[in-house]
């Protein structure tokens, strides 16, 4: 919240903060900040979203976002790339939170020697 610019959005989408019941897994957003420089919070209920016009305009937003990584307009941080036969792994990382950004399951990777 804090490095959003004056009038930025803040949009929650889903509870990602974890938390070990569910009162614990809501964050807590101090208000004054968005009073503070006109910032907006924003709740996104992104399932019944896109399936109010068949995933469409869903799908055009995918395309326009894969686009602009194509073109380099847009770099997702990856912080682990897994071969498939360390699926179980890959979502170890997500379950663990140890990934900063994104994981990439690759099936092209070669897989990491044993040792």
């Amino acid at each position: 919240m804090r490095s959003l610019t004056w009038g930025g959005r803040y949009l929650v989408v889903g509870f990602a903060a974890g938390g070990t019941d569910p009162a614990s897994a809501i964050p807590k957003m101090p208000l004054n900040l968005a009073l503070l420089s006109e910032r907006k919070i924003l709740g996104v209920f992104w399932g019944a979203w896109k399936m109010r016009d068949n995933n469409e305009t869903n799908a055009h937003n995918i395309a326009n976002m894969m686009k602009m990584i194509q073109e380099g307009k847009l770099n997702p941080v990856v912080s682990h790339v897994f071969p498939m036969e360390q699926f179980k792994a890959a979502f170890g990382s997500l379950s663990g939170r140890t990934v900063i950004g994104k994981i990439q399951v690759d099936p092209a990777a070669a897989p990491a020697p044993k040792l």
